[in-house]
């Protein structure tokens, strides 16, 4: 067999398996642990005012539920791509042993590019539900 057969197979056998109640929790557990590994990250102060600020401001101007909803999703595509870029920094980090690699340089950049990505798009909605209604 194959070692992609093995892996292939063993991941069928644990994926049919139903999950127990205490291994739902664990897993729970470990993305709850992901998340609080986060503030200790540089950008992770700007996107909590960032959030702050947009949120008060959301209360302030009103907005209805349409608004609400461009809103949360413009913040939490942010978020979503900032947790992913930490995860492919200190996934890149540790297989380089910290030693430069032009490679590992590229894909660092192109995760960072994809939150500059979706921090202008987050402010281009911003942009039109605070001042284009």
């Amino acid at each position: 067999m194959t070692t992609m057969n093995h892996v292939t197979k063993k991941t069928m056998n644990r994926s049919s398996k139903n999950m127990t109640l205490t291994s739902r929790r664990n897993s729970i557990i470990y993305a709850l642990n992901g998340i609080k590994l986060l503030p200790g990250e540089p950008n992770i102060k700007l996107h909590i005012i960032a959030t702050a600020v947009v949120v008060i401001a959301g209360f302030l101007k009103h907005l209805n539920g349409n608004q609400w909803i461009a809103i949360v999703a413009a913040i939490a595509l942010v978020w979503i791509c900032e947790t992913i870029n930490t995860a492919i920094e200190k996934l890149c980090d540790f297989a380089c042993n910290m030693e430069r690699s032009d490679a590992i340089k590229a894909v660092k950049d192109i995760s960072a590019g994809a939150v500059l990505m979706a921090s202008a798009t987050s402010v281009v909605i911003a942009v039109i539900v605070f001042f284009f209604q």
